[in-house]
């Protein structure tokens, strides 16, 4: 994909219908909304919890909440872990039950692991590992450092394929040749290494800022988020 901006826009448009209801996390990137808004689509926004996630419980809620109050139902959720902006990071079970709820309920999930690679202390779980219902996005602009070279991917489910091809090759047509054949470089070892010492700085500095956060008196722990990833 042309970035995971064009992968949001495909999975989009080859998901959703003008009129239907997306959930999205109450602290998230802002794109997200941006986007849908633009496609018609309309925003059901799901209050974090004080781990600063959105996980199957808040889903649950609001599930229950529309029912409840008569309100159309939710065709899908748009949720990336590590989050933008947080930082927060669901676990393998709490990405399971969310991947599971969203089957049985007809939702259609769609994965933004755009910052998977850049952790610490906890690896991340793919919603791959769990649901072949699943839409994951991602990119190489985030671990593989190529914001400016516009080149993403997405792992479509095969109910969907043939509309996101459709709509690739005709808005689209393909990502840019030279970030492809650029982004083939990413694997080699010495590539790896290079980028391990990049999350090794991105670590230094999170530790370096959370030490600091901590002189503020001011600021109640509650309200500063882990940042587990990103």
């Amino acid at each position: 994909t042309t970035g995971s901006s064009g992968g949001f826009l495909l999975a989009f448009t080859g998901c959703f219908d003008a009129g239907d209801f997306v959930a999205i996390a109450s602290s998230g990137y802002p794109c997200y909304r941006n986007i849908l808004s633009a496609l018609g689509c309309k925003m059901a926004t799901v209050p974090i919890n004080e781990e600063f996630k959105l996980t199957a419980n808040e889903l649950k809620m609001e599930i229950a909440r529309r029912k409840e109050a008569g309100e159309t139902p939710l065709k899908g959720l748009i949720l990336s872990s590590p989050s933008n902006p947080t930082g927060s990071m669901l676990n393998p079970e709490e990405l399971k039950a969310l991947c599971f709820l969203c089957e049985e309920e007809h939702i259609q999930f769609l994965s933004d692991e755009i910052y998977h690679g850049i952790s610490y202390g906890t690896k991340e779980a793919t919603a791959l590992e769990f649901s072949s219902k699943a839409l994951i996005i991602n990119s190489f602009s985030k671990y593989y450092s190529m914001s400016g070279w516009r080149l993403g991917w997405m792992i479509v489910p095969e109910n969907i394929l043939d509309a996101i091809n459709s709509l690739q090759q005709n808005m689209f047509i393909n990502a840019p040749t030279i970030s492809q054949t650029a982004a083939l470089k990413c694997w080699d070892d010495d590539t790896i290494e290079e980028l391990e010492q990049h999350v090794a700085k991105y670590r230094t500095s999170r530790q370096l800022i959370l030490d600091q956060l901590k002189k503020f008196k001011e600021l109640d722990p509650k309200n500063i988020a882990p940042a587990d990833g990103g």
